[in-house]
């Protein structure tokens, strides 16, 4: 008997230390829950009923620790190409030129909630090429991705939605960008790098 519970007792341990995640308290209980059910059981001082009744305690106490923390939760759920399209509406004939062309590109981000404790970010890339005799192409793309996200505070969650994510899914977008600009037979635009705090600071100073 002793050997079967010896190692029950070794892993509830471990269960107690990582479920609590630095509940003290709630360790130094554990602790010394499972110090006495091992000592009785090693000493056969304690029936079966009341190690039932110290094993239902141990177990209560492992989910209170476990509710009362604050957990923070992330989940990638998926990441994908939500739009594309090229479109250059003077071909084949733009082939031919050989005008050097000005290239605008915009990036912007937007989120919306799709359901509890998830939410879709997108960011969204902007291409128009034009040169002296007109448009040569424009791009459009957008890369998305869905994420789980709990026990954020509104403002950390807002720091998730306006940097981390789209800093996240940029690169994304950039293969993409270059991937379609090159199957539409252009020498290749690439993206540059972007700090998506830099992008955030205008928004926030046109509302104040």
């Amino acid at each position: 008997m002793l050997s079967d519970h010896a190692p029950w007792n070794r892993k509830l341990a471990v269960d107690a230390t990582t479920h609590t995640a630095g509940k003290d308290f709630h360790l130094h209980i554990l602790t010394r829950i499972d110090m006495f059910a091992f000592q009785s059981i090693r000493t056969c001082r304690v029936s079966a009923l009341w190690f039932l009744v110290l094993e239902a305690l141990i177990c209560w106490s492992l989910s209170f620790g476990v509710q009362a923390q604050d957990a923070k939760f992330f989940k990638i759920e998926r990441i994908y190409l939500k739009q594309a399209f090229v479109e250059q509406p003077r071909s084949p004939y733009v082939f031919l030129e050989t005008e050097l062309p000005d290239v605008n590109i915009m990036i912007d981000t937007s989120t919306q909630d799709i359901g509890k404790d998830l939410i879709e970010v997108s960011v969204l890339a902007k291409i128009s090429v034009i040169n002296a005799k007109g448009v040569v192409f424009t791009l459009s793309a957008t890369q998305a991705g869905v994420f789980e996200i709990k026990g954020l505070s509104p403002a950390e969650m807002e720091i998730q939605k306006k940097v981390t994510l789209p800093q996240l899914l940029y690169p994304y977008l950039r293969a993409n960008v270059t991937d379609l600009v090159m199957k539409a037979s252009f020498p290749p635009v690439i993206l540059a790098e972007i700090d998506f705090r830099q992008l955030k600071r205008p928004k926030e100073d046109a509302r104040k």
